[in-house]
């Protein structure tokens, strides 16, 4: 059986293509595109890092080739956008795009692939509904053209172990919380006080040990540094997938790409479930 490709917009990191793949039962990068971004963007960086063999485009000023799967982070429809190009004809069998956690994105989006012959579905999904520390809300459109046969899925990512206790601040660019919540439990840990229930939850779904919060121990005259690493495990990410020093990208570089990345996993839960509500009657 010949694997299935994917094509990327976006992508950050990678994390909603990686998701993706896991769900459909693995697929190759063919390419990923960052339109609006500058050519030498951290996510492009990474991207190149991890898929030396994909294409890199820096723009959609041409009709990059077909896939199977293409993959979407932040849909719009101006002229270099991921919109454009499937009102263009470029319609390849299944599209998946994540949003942020807003209904009036999705169902235009919807609206958009259901004209141009997809069917289509939204739902929300958080973090914390696969297990997270944090909840991290985000909107995911499954669609599927109408000419094409469904696509078999990965039954284990169906289901999910959720966690509904009191959860981290999400990293997020806008929440600027994490850095405080880090601190605090770095202090508590000195106490022998620190919850660490949520850390733990997310350490039985990964299967890896979670990193100290913070690069040091704080003391009285210098505050703890959020450690990358532990944003990256955050969101679910290999060890060292943007901490490797091999990157050459700065502190503020690589927390920018987390506080903006997709959890994998999550976006495999919602590709799994997703998928039967394409095609609930």
């Amino acid at each position: 059986m010949t694997e299935m490709t994917i094509g990327a917009i976006n992508p950050g990191y990678g994390g909603l293509p990686i998701g993706v793949a896991a769900a459909l039962g693995g697929a190759n990068l063919t390419w990923h595109a960052h339109p609006g971004q500058a050519p030498d963007c951290p996510g492009r960086a990474v991207m190149r890092y991890h898929h030396p063999h994909a294409g890199a485009h820096a723009a959609l000023d041409a009709i990059p080739p077909m896939v199977d799967v293409l993959t979407i982070n932040r849909y719009d429809d101006g002229p270099v956008s991921a919109g454009a190009l499937i009102g263009a004809g470029y319609k390849p069998p299944v599209v998946v795009v994540e949003t942020e956690s807003r209904r009036g994105e999705a169902v235009p989006v919807c609206a958009h692939l259901r004209s141009r012959g997809y069917r289509a579905a939204w739902q929300t999904v958080r973090a914390s509904d696969v297990g997270a520390p944090h909840r991290r809300p985000r909107v995911y459109v499954v669609a599927v053209r109408k000419d094409c046969p469904a696509p078999g899925i990965t039954a284990a990512y169906l289901d999910a172990a959720p966690w509904t206790g009191s959860v981290w601040p999400t990293p997020d660019a806008y929440n600027t919380h994490l850095d405080v919540e880090a601190y605090r439990w770095s202090i508590a840990d000195l106490e022998g006080q620190a919850d660490s229930r949520a850390l733990e939850h997310w350490e039985k779904v990964t299967g890896e040990r979670y990193p100290y919060p913070t690069y040091s121990l704080p003391t009285t005259t210098a505050p703890a540094r959020l450690s990358v690493g532990f944003v990256e495990w955050m969101m679910g990410l290999p060890v060292g997938y943007v901490s490797t020093p091999s990157l050459q990208l700065t502190h503020e570089q690589r927390i920018g790409l987390l506080y903006s990345g997709t959890v994998p996993l999550q976006a495999a839960h919602a590709v799994a479930t997703g998928m039967k509500r394409v095609y609930q009657p």
